[in-house]
């Protein structure tokens, strides 16, 4: 027995001495090889270990010297990410119960370098090697380990660097540090951060009263605040993630001047571009169980006054959603930078128009998914007194939408533009296997010359534009309701005066019937030039026949007292543009048609 005893307790000093000894023994850095192919074959990119790599058992310590990424190729900094070292140590005995307690965990020093070249594409996006693994099948909802401790996690004297070559921005976050805490995730998890930001300091506290709460079913009390010249943000209150996500406390955003917060995130306004000056927001939300409120939310800059409400109720299988938005007169262009001239390459809209192409095939056949409509419902109300845009001005506007059973309503009962009115309704319906689709706009007594001087900073032309607009459709995708949608159009300018005219347009009415795409469209109206009424009429085959470059027939009648044209035939498109039919002029006195148009003939010149 003795014999026995002493071989057991022999063969335990043997682990021991295995435990402390073996690890510290093998030479870790021999598998470099191993490692870096296996992170290649998942990132596309090179791993250098430069550092020494020690792991020992008990206490369970890893400890990985200087290493580092490579970047994308193309880029200008050589390396994504590199770390002077990383320094690891567990309790082993509670990962037996999958608990995790990390004693330390310390980075120094990890410089990440992101990039965005020229043509917009991003250093971050990883391309593997490898085929991808295919994912676990997705089990039950929470962790994979039953507990967590944080001793001492750091991060130190980090950088962060961001470059994007298509912008011009740059952006700089040196001097991070980071520190972690939570004794186990029912107590606080408390965060602090500093860094330097572009030549800023930046200051970072957050404290979560119950981590393991927020990320079941319970709430947990939030404290955040961030802190920089610039900018400040802070939110205080209670968070949920079940049964939906919610919020229950106060937050705040402060800016006290929008441009500087530009210029010092590496995206100056443009000189021409006014300082849109200090921004405020301010919100009160309440959460309880499925239902989430915004008690109130307001908005205050130099250039907008803006203030919110609403709700959302998830108890039921209808999702409802309560929204109301109220504000003055907003001023974008007080946070849009000046508007870039958009040269259009020499002929490129002949290219385009070269040979005729059938829209209809472009458009996609796949059935719309109505479930959205179907299983909402919503009452968004939205009072807006104006807007100044790029040189435009829009009076009051008020808009309503709602959403039930499966129908979306959107109601502008007024809109106010340069000395008229906008109203209109637009409604899908989901209801059924396809979506319907009705439109009305009704547009009453704009001044043209007005919108046009907003518009170019001249009044080439002067009047009163009136028009209806009316469209319905059903489908069951995009190509089908495009194809069924049918509607009308009427068109009234009135009182027109056009700059430097030497014989003046002073009226146009126009009535247009689009019947659909398989049904023959008609053009009705009239205009009065030089004081003398001129009707016109045009009918021809359907708009799906013309859309695809077929020959299609045309009817077309211009009747006035001084001249009368007439065309009866075909057009054809392809291979070249032709006519097949007969054309009919009627001139009453070649006299009287050319004084009419402003050449009169000589006093001694016979009519």
């Amino acid at each position: 027995m003795k014999k026995i005893l002493l071989g057991l307790a022999a063969i335990v000093v043997l682990l021991v001495v295995a435990v402390l000894i073996v690890p510290s023994m093998i030479d870790w850095k021999s598998y470099e090889p191993e490692i870096a192919k296996a992170v290649h074959d998942a990132t596309g990119r090179e791993l250098r270990i430069d550092g020494e790599i020690n792991i020992s058992l008990l206490p369970l310590k890893v400890s990985i010297g200087e290493f580092s990424l490579s970047n994308a190729e193309g880029m200008a900094s050589p390396e994504m990410i590199s770390v002077a070292g990383v320094d690891i140590e567990l309790a082993l005995l509670p990962l037996i119960g999958s608990e995790v307690v990390v004693e330390r965990l310390v980075i120094r020093e990890p410089a990440i370098f992101l990039e965005v070249d020229k043509n917009g594409r991003p250093n971050w996006l990883i391309d593997p090697v490898a085929p991808a693994v295919p994912a676990a099948a997705e089990g039950e909802a929470g962790l994979p380990i039953s507990g967590l401790e944080l001793a001492d996690v750091r991060i130190e004297g980090g950088l962060i660097s961001f470059i994007d070559v298509s912008t011009g921005q740059a952006l700089q976050a040196r001097d991070i540090n980071i520190k972690l805490a939570l004794a186990n995730l029912a107590s606080p998890l408390t965060i602090t951060g500093a860094m330097v930001l572009n030549d800023e300091a930046v200051t970072l506290d957050v404290a979560v009263d119950s981590p393991q709460a927020l990320l079941g079913d319970g709430r947990a009390t939030i404290k955040f605040a961030l802190a920089s010249k610039h900018v400040s943000m802070t939110y205080d209150g209670d968070a949920q993630q079940q049964p939906v996500p919610g919020l229950d406390g106060v937050f705040d955003l402060d800016v006290p001047s929008v441009g500087a917060l530009a210029a010092w995130l590496g995206a100056p306004l443009d000189e021409s571009q006014p300082d849109p000056g200090p921004l405020n927001v301010h919100a009160t939300f309440t959460a309880d169980g499925a239902t989430a409120t915004l008690e109130e939310a307001t908005i205050k800059g130099a250039a907008l006054a803006a203030k919110a409400s609403g709700s959302f109720d998830g108890t039921g299988e209808i999702i409802k959603i309560v929204l109301n938005i109220e504000t003055g007169v907003l001023d974008i262009d007080r946070y849009l930078p000046p508007p870039s001239e958009m040269p259009r390459e020499a002929g490129e809209m002949h290219r385009k128009m070269d040979k005729p192409h059938d829209m209809m095939a472009s458009l996609p056949d796949t059935p719309f998914d109505l479930s959205g409509l179907r299983q909402s419902e919503a009452d968004i109300n939205v009072t807006i007194g104006g807007v100044k845009v790029r040189g435009f001005e829009i009076g009051r506007i008020a808009l309503a939408t709602t959403l039930k059973g499966g129908v979306l309503n959107i109601n502008l009962s007024e809109l106010g533009l340069y000395g008229g009115t906008v109203k209109g309704s637009l409604e899908l319906d989901g209801a059924a296997q396809e979506l319907g689709v009705a439109l009305a706009l009704v547009v009453s007594g704009i001044d043209v010359g007005a919108l046009a001087y907003a518009a170019t900073g001249e009044t080439p032309v002067a009047g009163i534009l009136s028009t209806t607009v009316e469209a319905a459709g059903k489908g069951a995708n995009p190509r089908a309701l495009v194809a069924s949608l049918a509607g009308n159009v009427i068109v009234d300018l009135g009182g027109i005066d056009v700059k430097d005219a030497a014989v003046p347009l002073t009226e146009v009415k126009l009535a247009i019937a689009l019947p659909g795409l398989d049904s023959p469209p008609s053009v009705v109206g009239s205009v009065v030039y030089n004081n003398e009424r001129v009707n016109f009429e045009i009918t021809h085959d359907p708009l799906g026949k013309v859309m695809a470059g077929e020959t299609f027939a045309l009817r077309a009648a211009i009747t006035s007292k001084r001249i009368n044209l007439a065309y009866d035939g075909a057009v054809q498109q392809q291979p070249v543009p032709g006519l097949d039919g007969v054309f009919d002029v009627d001139v009453p006195s070649v006299g009287a048609l050319a004084a009419w148009l402003g050449q009169p003939f000589d006093d001694d010149q016979p009519d």
